[in-house]
């Protein structure tokens, strides 16, 4: 396996064009899902790439400590005064 790409933030890939270009510079793609969520993939396009192993989901739990650390981190910067919408 040479490379991964993370794709986000959605679990749904919905466009297959974009999809098609993207694997000529990644051989696999993992989406951000829930733990909780047993059936991640609803499409026929990403249940077929899900079948084929081109498709992973990376299963995330909010007390995992990356979680918990990132909540942290984006809190405090939140607090910034350098933070703005």
């Amino acid at each position: 396996m040479r490379n991964q790409a993370l794709f986000y933030p959605w679990i749904e890939i919905k466009d297959d064009q974009w999809f098609k270009t993207s694997s000529l510079y990644w051989d696999k793609f993992r989406t951000i899902v829930p733990e909780s969520m047993s059936n991640p993939y609803n499409t026929d396009s990403t249940i077929a790439l899900f079948d084929e192993g081109l498709l992973q989901p990376l299963r995330v739990r909010s007390d995992l400590d990356e979680i918990e650390e990132l909540a942290d981190s984006v809190l405090l910067k939140r607090r910034s005064t350098d933070y703005c919408f």
